[in-house]
């Protein structure tokens, strides 16, 4: 989708922002949420920057405030932090077919300033742009309790089962004991994923700073840090931090030139 007609959908879809805060103030995030979107389809985008910025400030991160500073970044040039914003709006949204969107437009837009090949930032089918989606419309509450029933049921049916004589409820235990199984592998799979997807500690480079063996300049680098790359956090030593890129090479690079998301 072409990033200005993005930017103007996204502008007009204020109503989120309010479900993000909870009770506390959220007459005025929605007032500032509109004000910065009107700055910024005025032109003003410095002020809807700042604006937005005050908002995730203030604590309401929302995916639409991440997804128009995104926006507001990128029309300023600021595609390093536009991929940022990106990548935290889709942590909130994983199906967003306009975060994906404008994610990789903003990846393409940086590899093309910088003279590198698209293959260079190699992230496109990142295990967050291919599970979350899949994730998204599955509640994990609600297959929460998909797997506790079916794990009751289960026991049920075991019980049953052994207890009883007859043929044809000895059939239907079994019928129970089927659905049960299904149930349980799905309910925990989708609570697992959701559970995964949260708690992955990922991050995007900022920096043309070199991948190190080791945490500190003296060690010999693996290779280059792509800035607008994602990146897996592995650990963290002092100044340091041990990363993974999406090929597989884990290094060391400044913790200063990593954006966690």
């Amino acid at each position: 989708m072409p990033f200005l007609t993005v930017v103007v959908c996204s502008m007009l879809a204020v109503g989120p922002v309010s479900a993000a805060v909870g009770q506390t103030d959220t007459t005025q995030a929605q007032h500032d949420f509109a004000a910065a979107n009107e700055r910024a389809l005025a032109g003003d985008t410095e002020s809807a920057i700042a604006m937005y910025t005050s908002l995730l400030d203030r604590g309401f991160k929302n995916e639409d405030v991440f997804f128009n500073l995104g926006n507001a970044l990128m029309k300023t040039g600021r595609s390093v932090d536009a991929i940022v914003a990106y990548e935290r709006a889709l942590r909130l949204s994983p199906a967003s077919e306009d975060v994906l969107a404008n994610l990789a437009l903003a990846r393409r837009s940086l590899l093309k300033e910088r003279g590198l090949g698209l293959e260079a930032n190699g992230d496109e089918t990142d295990v967050v742009e291919t599970v979350g989606p899949l994730l998204a419309p599955l509640p994990q509450r609600m297959f929460a309790w998909v797997a506790i029933l079916s794990n009751a049921l289960l026991f049920g049916s075991l019980w049953l089962k052994r207890r009883t004589t007859s043929p044809k409820l000895r059939r239907r235990a079994t019928a129970f004991l089927s659905v049960s199984l299904i149930g349980v592998l799905v309910g925990t799979s989708v609570v697992a994923g959701h559970a995964w997807m949260d708690s992955d500690p990922l991050g995007v480079i900022t920096a043309a700073e070199p991948l190190r063996e080791g945490p500190h300049a003296k060690f010999a680098q693996l290779g280059p840090g792509i800035p607008g790359a994602r990146v897996r956090i592995l650990a963290h030593d002092g100044p340091w931090t041990q990363v993974r890129r999406v090929d597989g090479i884990t290094g060391w690079i400044p913790s200063k030139h990593i954006a966690e998301i």
